[in-house]
């Protein structure tokens, strides 16, 4: 699966109301743009005389393209809140919001018989971007707008040139996608309207365009 079409999952499951699954394709297209940069066999910067994960590969691209995100001359620097229930003694520190993000939605699974962390996606309140972990509802709560900073990061990503040049322009990801039968123009219009700016237009039965502005 390419990564346009990680973006393009992303687009429709947040458009139909899956938010983690959206921003788990995001991560997931990031994650694979930023092997595109440090492939297999780079040498870890963090590690001495061992080669780049995963994680490392990620961090790295998401810190030195963060201005695409906070603007020119800002780069990433926001300690989250203490995080990792499985770490209670973990300083304020140890993570930063996109470590939050490749833990616990890009790696971590629940054990069987281990009841998984919910997780939450609230409104901006003050700062934009937030993370957080309440440990009595054992539950984590992630700003809503990571999603589309997500999208905005791949989307402009020098290894991803020519792939998104439309997107670029518009600032915005649009993706015509072919219903089940079971839905028809009356009632993805209903749909329509309660999802708002980010749901669907219908040009007729059994299509629809799904689009989210990064």
């Amino acid at each position: 699966m390419s990564i346009r079409q990680r973006i393009e999952d992303a687009v429709i499951l947040d458009s139909v109301g899956r938010k983690e699954g959206a921003l788990v394709s995001a991560l997931t297209a990031a994650v694979a743009t930023s092997r595109l940069r440090y492939p297999d066999g780079t040498k870890s910067r963090w590690r001495q005389s061992k080669t780049m994960g995963e994680d490392e590969a990620f961090l790295t691209f998401f810190s030195e393209d963060s201005e695409v995100i906070y603007g020119k001359g800002h780069r990433l620097g926001m300690p989250a809140p203490r995080l990792d229930p499985e770490d209670p003694g973990a300083t304020a520190s140890s993570l930063t919001h996109p470590g939050s993000l490749y833990k616990f939605l890009r790696t971590q699974m629940a054990p069987v018989g281990k009841k998984p962390p919910a997780v939450e996606f609230v409104k901006p309140a003050g700062e934009k971007l937030q993370a957080s972990y309440i440990a009595m509802e054992n539950k984590f709560a992630f700003t809503d707008i990571w999603m589309g900073l997500v999208i905005r990061i791949v989307v402009f990503a020098k290894e991803n040139a020519g792939v998104f040049e439309i997107e670029r322009q518009a600032g915005a990801v649009q993706v015509r996608q072919a219903l089940p039968f079971l839905f028809t123009r009356d009632n993805v219009n209903d749909f329509q309207r309660e999802l708002g700016e980010n749901g669907q237009s219908i040009e007729r039965d059994y299509e629809a365009m799904f689009s989210h502005n990064f």
